[in-house]
Order: C-alpha cells, then sequence, then structure tokens
C-alpha cells in the first residue's frame, strides 16, 4: 500500500505561516542554531588543559551544538595561529582536480574552524562511533570493509519520500534515503574505519550533477540521479566494488564477491544488471571527499582524538590520489564535485548542516526534510486550517522527532551502539502509545470534544492573525486568550488524547522498528563473540521484526520500503535458527 503524499503541500504553506518559531518547534532545540561563523564568536575561555580536554568532552555530548562551542573554544587559544595549513601549491591542486570555488579554497586553506566543520566533526562523531560498536577494527582490510558496508546497508534503507541525496549524518538518523545518499554513508563509514574509498562509473560521471528534479509538468515524472554505479574500497592493488543500491556486494555468478574494478572492466558480465557492457568497459574511480576534511587544521584536530572514539577527520586526497594512479594500472582516477552541486558528496553536508534559519518565507532544508518524513496522513482531516491546523500538525510530529533527531534520542543511540541505553528509551515511548491508542479507542466523547476544541482554537487563531495584521494594540490580550485556551488542562488534555491516539498505531511502528534495529546489532555483534549463545539473539531479533511488521500491518504500512526491508532482515535472522 503506497502512502498518500497529498497533504505535505497544505503542511508546507501553514508551517511558513506559522513562521520560524513554529518550525523551530517542530524539529526541536537542534534548529535553534546561532549563524554567526564560530571564529567570530567570542570564547567562553579555555578550558583547564587546553584543546585535549575541551576535545574529550565531545564524548559525552557529541551534538553539533557542543561540537560547534568546542571548535570555538580551541580557535580563541592561543596556540591556533600556529596550526597547519594546505601549501599554495597543494591547495591550487585541490581547486583544480575538485573544482573548488573561490570560496571553498579559501576554507580549506584556513586555519580556524568555519560553520561547516562542525557539522562534519558531528557527523564524523557519529559515524565513527557506530562502526566502532562493530569491533571490527583489528580485522584484515576486505573483511572490514564489507563488515562496513553491511552495517550501513541494514542501518538505512532505500526510499524516495525525500528524493534528493542526503549528507550521512541526515541519512543515518532518519534511517532511509535514496541510494546516493546509501552510497555517501558507505563512503563516511569506510573513512572512519580507515579505509580509502570511492565512488565508480562512466567518465561522464565526473561533470553529473547528483540529482535533476523531475519535470513538474510531467504526471508520474521522476527525479534523474548521476550515473554512480557501485562504490568501491581499495585493498591492496585492488578497488573491490559494492552495489550501495542493492545492499550487496558486485559478485561473480557463483556468488563468490567482492569482485575488483578490474574485472568487470575486463568480464562486464559481472555488472550485469547495473549498466550496458560498453559503459561497464570504461568504468573509472571518483574520489568524492566532503569538502571540510580537506583543511589541514583537520589533521591538527584529529591528533587530539575529539569525543575519544578515535574518528578520522583529515581527508588527504593527494595521498588518495597518488596511491589509486599507482596502483591501477594507469587507469584515469577522478573526483565527483560538479560545480554548483549542492547533493554531491563534497557540498551536501553543507546544505543540510547550513546554520540557516527557517523564516516565514523560506524553510531551511533540513527543516524541510523532517517535515517530509512525518506521516501526518494518519491525522484525520478536522475543521482547521492556516496557521491553527499547521501547530496541530507540529504537535503530532513532535513525538515521531523526539524518536531520532533530538540530542540521545533512541535513533541516534542505535546507530552509535549505545543499545541498552536506546531501548530503555523506547521501552517509556511504547507505554505512553499504548495508552494514547486505549483512550482514543475507549474514550467515547473525544472525537466530540476535539471537534469543540477545534472549533475554538481555529477561532481565536483567526483573531490572533487579524489582530497582528489590522490591530496591533490589541495584540496582547488577543494573544493572552489564546494561549489560556490552549494552556486549560482540560483543553490540553483532550487535544493531546487526539493527537496522540491517531498517531498511535504509526509510532508504534516506529518504535517497534527501532526495537528490532537494537535487537539484531546485538544479534550480528554475537556472530563474533563465542561467550555470547547467538542463536538466541538471533531469534530475540526474529521474533522483534515480526512485531514490526505486524505493527506496520496495524498502522496500514506507513512505509512499504521499511517493510521490505524488514523482511530482508528478518530472513537473514532465520539463516541462524533453522539449525
Amino acid at each position: 500500500m503506497n502512502h498518500p503524499r497529498s497533504r505535505y503541500p497544505l503542511l508546507a504553506a501553514a508551517v511558513l505561516a506559522v513562521g520560524a518559531s513554529a518550525v523551530a518547534a517542530l524539529v526541536g532545540c537542534e534548529s535553534k542554531r546561532p549563524t554567526t561563523s564560530i571564529g567570530a564568536q567570542p570564547a567562553s575561555g579555555p578550558a583547564k588543559d587546553g584543546e585535549a580536554a575541551t576535545l574529550a568532552e565531545l564524548a559525552a555530548q557529541p551534538d553539533a551544538e557542543h561540537c560547534r562551542k568546542a571548535l570555538q573554544q580551541v580557535d580563541n587559544l592561543d596556540s591556533a595561529g600556529t596550526r597547519p595549513t594546505l601549501t599554495d601549491p597543494e591547495r591550487a591542486e585541490l581547486v583544480r582536480f575538485l573544482r573548488l570555488t573561490p570560496a571553498e579554497a579559501t576554507e580549506a586553506g584556513q586555519t580556524t574552524f568555519s560553520q561547516n566543520d562542525a557539522g562534519y566533526l558531528e557527523e564524523c562523531l557519529l559515524v565513527r562511533a557506530g562502526v566502532r560498536s562493530l569491533r571490527i577494527d583489528a580485522r584484515p582490510p576486505a573483511e572490514r570493509a564489507r563488515l562496513g558496508f553491511d552495517w550501513v546497508c541494514r542501518m538505512i534503507y532505500i526510499e524516495d519520500r525525500w528524493p534528493d541525496p542526503t549528507n550521512p549524518w541526515t541519512t543515518f538518523q532518519s534511517g532511509s534515503g535514496v541510494s546516493l545518499s546509501r552510497a555517501y554513508a558507505v563512503l563516511s563509514a569506510w573513512q572512519q574505519l580507515g579505509l580509502d574509498g570511492c565512488l565508480v562509473g562512466p567518465p561522464d560521471l565526473e561533470k553529473t550533477s547528483s540529482v535533476t528534479a523531475a519535470d513538474p509538468t510531467e504526471p508520474g515524472a521522476r527525479p534523474a540521479y548521476a550515473p554512480v554505479r557501485a562504490c568501491a574500497v581499495k585493498v591492496g592493488g585492488d578497488l573491490l566494488l559494492f552495489d550501495p543500491a542493492a545492499g550487496v556486494p558486485v559478485s561473480a555468478a557463483d556468488g563468490k564477491g567482492p569482485v575488483t574494478l578490474a574485472q568487470v572492466r575486463a568480464h562486464p558480465e559481472l555488472a550485469k544488471g547495473l549498466a550496458n557492457a560498453d559503459e561497464v568497459k570504461t568504468w573509472q574511480p571518483f574520489l568524492a571527499p566532503t569538502l571540510p576534511g580537506l583543511g589541514r587544521r583537520m589533521e591538527w584536530l584529529e591528533r587530539f582524538n575529539p569525543g575519544n572514539v578515535g574518528a578520522k577527520l583529515f581527508v588527504d586526497v593527494g595521498r588518495q590520489r597518488a596511491e589509486f594512479a599507482k596502483d591501477l594500472g594507469g587507469l584515469p582516477v577522478g573526483a565527483w564535485n560538479p560545480e554548483g552541486d549542492q547533493f554531491g558528496p563534497g557540498r551536501v553536508l553543507a546544505r543540510y548542516a547550513s546554520e540557516e534559519a527557517s523564516t516565514q518565507s523560506k524553510v531551511a532544508p533540513r527543516d524541510r526534510h523532517r517535515i517530509k518524513m512525518i506521516p501526518l496522513e494518519y491525522l484525520p482531516e478536522r475543521n482547521l486550517a492556516g496557521r491553527a491546523l499547521a501547530e496541530v500538525h507540529l504537535s503530532f510530529s513532535r513525538p515521531f522527532e523526539m524518536l531520532r533527531y533530538s540530542s540521545h534520542s533512541a535513533r541516534d543511540l542505535i546507530v552509535r551502539g549505545q543499545f541498552s541505553e536506546g531501548t530503555s528509551a523506547l521501552e517509556d515511548v511504547k507505554k505512553l502509545i499504548d495508552n494514547a491508542r486505549a483512550r482514543l479507542e475507549q474514550d467515547k466523547n473525544l472525537q466530540r470534544d476535539f471537534d469543540t476544541w477545534a472549533e475554538q482554537f481555529q477561532s481565536l487563531s483567526a483573531q490572533r492573525i487579524r489582530a497582528e495584521r489590522e490591530d496591533p494594540a490589541s495584540l496582547p490580550t488577543v494573544a493572552k486568550a489564546f494561549e489560556n485556551f490552549r494552556n486549560h488542562p482540560k483543553n490540553r488534555d483532550v487535544e493531546r488524547a487526539f493527537i496522540l491516539g491517531h498517531a498511535a498505531r504509526p509510532l508504534a511502528a516506529e518504535v517497534a522498528f527501532l526495537m528490532a534495529t537494537a535487537v539484531h546489532e546485538r544479534a550480528e555483534l554475537a556472530q563474533f563473540d563465542t561467550s555470547v549463545p547467538a542463536v538466541d539473539r538471533w531469534r530475540n531479533a526474529a521474533e522483534w521484526w515480526g512485531r514490526f511488521l505486524d505493527s506496520s500491518a496495524q498502522a496500514m504500512s506507513p512505509s512499504p520500503a521499511r517493510e521490505q526491508h524488514a523482511r530482508a532482515l528478518l530472513a537473514r535472522c532465520k539463516q541462524f535458527t533453522a539449525k
């Protein structure tokens, strides 16, 4: 069953009417970000032990706001002026190879940290914590690459509810994205495992933008994506190929894999289904670094081990390019960072981690993405419109947001490998939604009470808007009446019970999915720990995937793509419990 999308334009229009304050309420405190640069902020004073002590604090609070504060503090230490920087030849070569703009070149060469650096640091800390929880750092490179790839594909399923590529942090937190988003996340995971990854495609990939919007005049038209055919990781002198769309290594007919780039170029049938034979013969590697990782300040920062997780921050493109060229027998080594492409792997983080605030006339990309991921189709149409409807939408959205995007949310904890903490948080939410669903089903007067509430709420909201536009002097009185109504205990109870009651079924599916994800990851870890009875964990994981599929069916399939993903993981569980 496909979920309806028709209400999203209504929500977008309503949010625009509500303005930035409502958007901030929708996405939580993380949206309230300053718009000035880190370097321009006044320091609150260096920590007692300087850089190391300041950055170590990120172990407990690795979110963007604390990353920003930590970088601000180290930028105001006397040592900031002694950090290494790119030489003029190095910067000139990066400009040429990656087609950097003048502003990007300047940022790459500076010694102090930028706005984008805080988002990049947060992203690296998140992904590093996730792959570190796999406990595979000591394994051979090829095995690390495969296990890291598998982890990304378990954590992220393919869905086009949001059609644009997103940066790894956004993709991991939402848990889904288009295949390019998953490919970017794979490169990020390999970086944090100490591996050199790249993208593979035909030569014209170099100048092809990541996504071309669908023609709005064509019914059923879909966006067109750049011809990224595979992710590749360098192991010795070979490039091993993985298919991010299918979530499997590119393999030979006998199932053995991953195969190498040299093998598929020589035997295009190995890449059957990914591209035609003539194209496969032209495939080449494309380096695709996230731009904040290019500066030598990241090399300096990495030595202090921010957050104490061993995050890999500096991307030495010169070294990578030289080693790829040396080992690949003269095969061209390109770079994928097309001019003006804001959704490519180099610039996409800046788009979603931007300090841009949502306003009445423009909603920031990160906020639009989060809005789009909320299943608002489960909130029944009532006698509401405009700002009043937007505020009800926001109330409906908050519990979904808190499961994934707030600091130390259940999803955030699970991605980082903190399974006990994540499942504990989910148990609390489960009790809340079970009570809300019971209330909706048992309270025969709730529908009538909410209709009465909605009529009054719409009227008071309209009065407030009229006062804002036509009679500002009366606004304090009107606004107070509005707030008194909204905060009256009976009114708060009716609003909360009705909205949370209708959110309960899709929320229950969300909770079950996240719980199943955590339990499944524990089973995966048990495969490598002989002291743990792995089969019991696989049975538990299979049981939870079954619970999720039941919950999703009760919610009328809020995400068919997620159900497909769950069935694939359930099948994996059964491989280990069938004996």
